[in-house]
Order: C-alpha cells, then structure tokens, then sequence
C-alpha cells in the first residue's frame, strides 16, 4: 500500500502525485510505443502527465508523451503539446 502519512502543504502533495510507483516504472521499461494523454489541462491532467513523465525518465525509456487537452464545449485548435 502507498504512503500514508497526512499531507501537510501543497509541495508534499505535488511530489506524492508526481512520483511514479515501482510497478509504474517497470511498466514504462516495457511500454512499447508512445502515449497519448487526453484532457491534460484537466484536474488530475498535470499531475498524470508530470507522474507519467517521472516514470518513463526512471525507467530509461525512450518513450513520448504526446498530450491534448479536448474537453466538452472547447473549441480550442491548439496543437498538442510533447514532451521528451
């Protein structure tokens, strides 16, 4: 099970959601392929990204992460972001 302790300021839960598990880090050294993330711009969308990222750079991948915020109601033609 993860880590229990409370969190106490936002720098602590920052770190907590960007630190990829040991199993997420495994995984990333045998993903094939890049990965897309949709709805980056979202709640939850940074801190998966930034997690995401932290894993595949633990691991030693030369995995992509290609993102694209696309939520209801939003026009926007921004291009997707990538990440190295």
């Amino acid at each position: 099970m993860g880590d229990r302790r409370l969190v106490t300021n936002q720098a602590e839960l920052d770190q907590r959601l960007e630190t990829p598990s040991k199993a997420l880090t495994e995984w990333m050294a045998r993903c094939e392929g890049d990965i897309l993330i949709l709805g980056v711009a979202g709640k939850m969308g940074p801190s998966l990204a930034r997690r995401t990222q932290n894993a595949i750079r633990a691991a030693g991948a030369n995995t992509k992460i290609c993102s694209k915020n696309s939520s209801c109601g939003n026009n926007s033609k921004r291009p997707a972001k990538f990440w190295i």
